[in-house]
Order: C-alpha cells, then sequence, then structure tokens
C-alpha cells in the first residue's frame, strides 16, 4: 500500500512539473529579453525623437535576427525620476521615427516639464516581439540640452 502511495506521489509530482514548464513556454513573461539600442534625436525645439535599432537586438548574448518590430510598446524616460508610458500604437519598426508630441502620447507635456536642461536621460522601449515570443527591452542614453 505504502508503494502504491509513493509511486502515485511521484506520478503527481512529474505531472506537476511537466505541467508547469509547459504553461510557461510561449508566455513572454517568463522568457529572457530581447535587448537592443534606440536612435535618440532631440530636435532644436527640444522634441524628442526615436527609432528602435532592429539590428542591434540579441537575446542571450546572441543576435536576434528577423525582428520585424515592438507590440504592445511602453516607452519610459528616467533620470531622478521614472516612469512607464503606453503609447498610442501598437506596433514599432526600425522604419518608423517616432516624436513625442501631442500627436501621439498623451503625457508629452508631463514629460517636457520635468525634463531639465543639460542633463543625461535613459530612453527606453519595453514590449513583446512581433511573433509574441519574447519581451523586449531597448535602451539608450541621451542628453537634453
Amino acid at each position: 500500500m505504502l508503494k502504491t502511495y509513493q509511486a502515485g506521489a511521484r506520478l503527481i509530482v512529474i505531472a506537476l512539473f511537466i505541467i508547469a514548464s509547459l504553461s510557461c513556454r510561449g508566455n513572454p513573461s517568463h522568457s529572457l529579453p530581447v535587448k537592443g539600442t534606440i536612435d535618440i534625436e532631440v530636435t532644436p525645439s527640444g522634441i524628442i525623437c526615436f527609432t528602435p535599432n532592429m539590428d542591434s537586438a540579441t537575446f542571450a548574448d546572441k543576435p536576434y535576427d528577423n525582428l520585424k518590430g515592438i507590440t504592445d510598446v511602453y516607452v519610459g524616460i528616467s533620470n531622478d525620476w521614472g516612469a512607464d508610458y503606453k503609447d498610442e500604437f501598437s506596433v514599432i519598426s526600425d522604419k518608423e521615427k517616432v516624436c513625442i508630441t501631442e500627436n501621439n502620447f498623451d503625457f508629452h507635456e508631463k514629460l517636457y516639464s520635468r525634463l531639465g536642461n543639460e542633463r543625461y536621460y535613459s530612453l527606453s522601449i519595453k514590449g513583446i516581439t512581433d511573433d509574441y515570443k519574447h519581451r523586449i527591452h531597448f535602451t539608450n542614453e541621451f542628453y537634453y540640452p
């Protein structure tokens, strides 16, 4: 009786491990992020524009090819303060230059009022790969004149 109980308990534990490992597969939040850099430009009028550099994408320190875009995008700018902001678009690619203006970011006025002149900031893009397999974290620093 005891051996039957032990064998049943082992089968249940094995089944739980298999279910747990399968449930993590395909869930981007359970994977390492695809990392990369962002090309950033500050216009003469102080508007921040950026483009993710898809050629810089790496996964587990190896080049990550065939990244066409980033979906479910969050953009964050930080120095002493920091917050993530959801933008007005769902997919961004390396062919697309995005400027933080009232046309596509609800927080543009609040953001620009918080930026101090002549300081370095970090801009980050977080999201999911266009195939929904991995998280994305692209970042770069910029100087705000």
